[in-house]
Formats: structure tokens, C-alpha cells, sequence
């Protein structure tokens, strides 16, 4: 008992963070071999203590650090504040560069959109930067106020797991980042003493209090249910980690039975179906949500008892649609592949465009390919409704070049210099979040 007591006094810090606090979270970590550090800074309390500690560590250790703050142009002080963290990154030697949300923001949900805009934004400029690792300032707090606000939302064991310390974003198809949150053990309070610690001012985001964002409603009721003694921040820490592990064993459970499948090139599944009639219930549905998100195209996943009621669905009556995904059952197998209409278009749904890629450029597909040619390619949803529609099929002009024949259903490679990778495992497995355009691709 007293063992477990230190622990739990432990385990979340509200004291100033020490050189070797930080040294320690990234031995902890297994990140000692990172060469280089790309730290997003938005100028909050949060991020430029992370700066200052990341600076500290460089000096220290020769670890190289950049940063870069995001200008999402929602407000009119947004480029000032950029350049006050761009003076006091300067300061103390740190390279910064301003990322600027370009283009058209959406007129609702502004606020996920700008997160899913910066992390697109932070991730390429990392890769772009040859940093190793992308580390970002979430707090035991952020993480308590995120586990409350997926509680609302009946999330399973996975999405109650909330953030992780380390995990692996990319930009549309270009190559994952490690995101790193080495501050997950640290409270608020431990955050602005660190400040104190380097005498460092820091800039407060009016958002923080518009309680039109579902985050700034959930701070709000999580302080009122800690005054009440109904719930504390350690606590909430705690099951965060319990879920994780729980969430941890349905992964490797998964990805037992997903060796067990087969992904075909079109980017269709096959499940066995004596595979999947064994599987015990909370199994069975957490392969669906995966394999439903995985061949859909969707950018997050769907409700898992959901996915698992329309594969019953499709035994029963030998298929089902559900969510952008065609589930398919036969005495053999229960094949999950793309819904055609989803692309091919159906009554008032338009059919996708076709996708031109220029010389040497690379795109992501319908979230479930990445395409690249060294020549002009076009990408055109193959098959017709109910046959293998969904299918990505290139061409050059109208000369059919590769991919799933539109008449025939036969695979044909692509010729050489043009590259056609499916990201069907890699969504089921949820191994990557990749954002693109106006959102993230989350995995399972």
C-alpha cells in the first residue's frame, strides 16, 4: 500500500521541471537516439515551457531544436503573436519558422478544423526539417478534459485511452513523424512554475475562454467537478493508463487476427469466416470498426457495435453497406472492401473526380492509396456498382496503365516509374494519423 501511495503522489507534477525531469522523459521514452527536434509552439504556457526545456536539453545534450508556430488567420492578433514567439525563440538560439493556415476555413466546427490544419502543417514542416520527432505540449490536464469529453461520446476502450505519449502522424502521403507529448505527467501548475523557472513570459489565447468549444466546456466542468470532490485530474491520469493498456491488448489481439486475413491489392480484406466466428464479441467488433475504417476511406473511425452489426447484417443476407465500406459474406469469407457508390456517385451524391498527379508528385487517394509517377497520372475510381467499385485504376490520357481494370476486373502492376501503395494495413492497424485538406485521417 505504501508503495502504491508514493506512486500515486507521483505521478503527476506541479512543481518546476528540472533539467533531468526532462532528460529522464525522454530516456523514459526511448528517445535518446533523436538527433533533431521540431517543438510546435503556439506561444501558450504550455508549449513555451516545452520550448524552454527542449532548448535546455539541446544545449545539454547537442540535440538539434526548431520550431514552428502555426498562424491559422482566425484572428487579427494571430501574426503578431507568431512574431513574439519567433523574437523569443531568437533569444535563446532556437531556428523558428510560422506555418500559415492558407486557403479557404470552413463557416462551422472552426476549431477542428484549425487543429487538423496544424498538425497537417506541423507535420510536413517537421519531415521537411529532417527533425526525428515532433513534439507537442499537451498537459495532464488536456488529457483529462479529452477523456471526459470521449466519455460523452460512449467512446470504447481505445478512444478513452485519449492522447498517448508517443504515436506517428503524417501529412497526406508524405512519410510519418513521431509525435511526442512528453508533458502528459505534469499539471498546469507544474507548467507555469517551469516558466517561472526560465523567467518566461507566455501569451493567453482568448479561445481558451469562448465556451462555444466543446475543450473549453469540458475544463469548465472538470474544475466544477474537482471543487465538488466528485473527480480529480490524478485520478482521470489513472484510468487513462488503465484504458491504454486495455486498449494495448485489443490491439495485439487484432493485429493476431489481422495476420490472419487477407489484403488483396484492390484494397478489399478477406476475414476467413470461421476466423470470424470464433472471435469473442468485443473482438469481433473491434475488427470490424477497423477493417469498416480501414477499406471506406473514412477520416475517422466508425461506432464499433455499429460495424459489427452490419457484418451480422451481411452474413445474414450476404452483404451489407455500412459507412463507405461493402461488407460481402460467403460461406468462406467475409470480404470488407470499399462501397462503390461512395465514388462512383449515386442519387444525390456525385461521383468523385478523377485525380490528375503532375511529374514527380505523389497524393493520397481516397485516404487508402498513395499514388506516384515520375509522368502525368490519372486516378479514376474502377468497377461498376456491386464490382469491386472503389478500386483506384491509372491512366495516362485515356490509355488504361494500371491498377483495377475497369472492364475486365484484372490487376495489372503499374508500370515503372509509377507507384501504387495501399495504406489498407496501415489504416487497419492504425499505426499512422494522416491529415490531408480540411481534416485528419485518425486510425482506430
Amino acid at each position: 500500500g505504501t508503495r502504491f501511495a508514493r506512486t500515486r503522489q507521483a505521478r503527476l507534477l506541479t512543481d518546476a521541471l528540472t533539467p533531468e525531469d526532462f532528460r529522464d522523459r525522454i530516456a523514459r521514452l526511448g528517445l535518446t537516439r533523436l538527433r533533431r527536434l521540431a517543438i510546435g509552439v503556439s506561444g501558450g504556457a504550455d508549449s513555451l515551457a516545452l520550448l524552454r526545456l527542449a532548448a535546455e536539453y539541446g544545449a545539454a545534450t547537442g540535440v538539434e531544436i526548431v520550431a514552428f508556430t502555426v498562424d491559422h488567420g482566425l484572428r487579427p492578433d494571430a501574426a503578431e503573436e507568431a512574431r513574439q514567439v519567433a523574437g523569443w525563440c531568437a533569444a535563446i538560439d532556437v531556428p523558428h519558422r510560422t506555418l500559415v493556415w492558407a486557403g479557404p476555413h470552413p463557416e462551422t466546427g472552426v476549431q477542428a478544423a484549425a487543429r487538423e490544419a496544424r498538425y497537417a502543417l506541423l507535420a510536413d514542416a517537421a519531415v521537411a526539417a529532417g527533425a526525428d520527432a515532433l513534439f507537442v505540449a499537451h498537459t495532464a490536464d488536456d488529457m483529462a478534459e479529452t477523456l471526459l469529453a470521449r466519455l460523452g461520446r460512449g467512446s470504447g476502450p481505445d478512444g478513452l485511452a485519449a492522447m498517448r505519449a508517443v504515436g506517428r502522424i503524417a501529412a497526406g502521403p508524405d512519410e510519418p513523424v513521431l509525435l511526442v507529448r512528453p508533458l502528459l505527467d505534469v499539471r498546469r501548475a507544474g507548467v507555469l512554475a517551469t516558466l517561472q523557472r526560465f523567467r518566461q513570459k507566455h501569451l493567453d489565447d482568448p479561445s481558451n475562454e469562448d465556451s462555444r468549444f466543446e475543450r473549453v466546456r469540458a475544463r469548465a466542468t472538470l474544475a466544477q467537478l474537482e471543487a465538488a470532490n466528485l473527480v480529480s485530474i490524478d485520478a482521470l491520469a489513472r484510468s487513462a493508463e488503465r484504458l491504454r493498456a486495455a486498449a494495448d491488448g485489443e490491439t495485439a489481439r487484432a493485429r493476431r487476427t489481422l495476420a490472419a486475413c487477407a489484403f488483396m491489392r484492390w484494397g478489399g480484406v478477406r476475414v476467413p469466416h470461421a476466423l470470424w466466428a470464433r472471435l469473442p464479441r468485443a473482438d469481433a467488433e473491434a475488427l470490424a470498426r477497423r477493417l469498416v475504417f480501414a477499406v471506406s476511406g473514412a477520416r475517422s473511425p466508425v461506432n464499433r457495435e455499429d460495424a459489427a452489426a452490419a457484418v451480422e447484417r451481411a452474413i445474414a443476407g450476404t452483404r451489407a453497406t455500412f459507412a463507405g465500406a461493402l461488407i460481402i459474406a460467403t460461406g468462406e469469407d467475409v470480404t470488407f472492401e470499399r462501397e462503390p457508390a461512395g465514388l462512383l456517385g449515386r442519387a444525390g451524391e456525385a461521383a468523385a473526380p478523377p485525380l490528375t498527379l503532375g511529374v514527380s508528385k505523389k497524393a493520397l487517394w481516397d485516404q487508402r492509396f498513395i499514388v506516384s509517377a515520375d509522368a502525368e497520372v490519372t486516378i479514376r475510381a474502377s468497377g461498376r456498382t456491386g464490382d469491386l467499385g472503389g478500386a483506384p485504376s491509372l491512366f495516362t490520357g485515356e490509355r488504361f496503365i494500371g491498377g483495377l481494370h475497369l472492364e475486365t476486373g484484372e490487376w495489372r502492376a503499374p508500370p515503372t516509374g509509377v507507384r501504387l501503395h495501399s495504406l489498407i494495413r496501415e489504416r487497419a492497424l492504425g499505426d499512422v494519423v494522416r491529415f490531408q485538406g480540411a481534416g485528419p485521417v485518425a486510425g482506430p
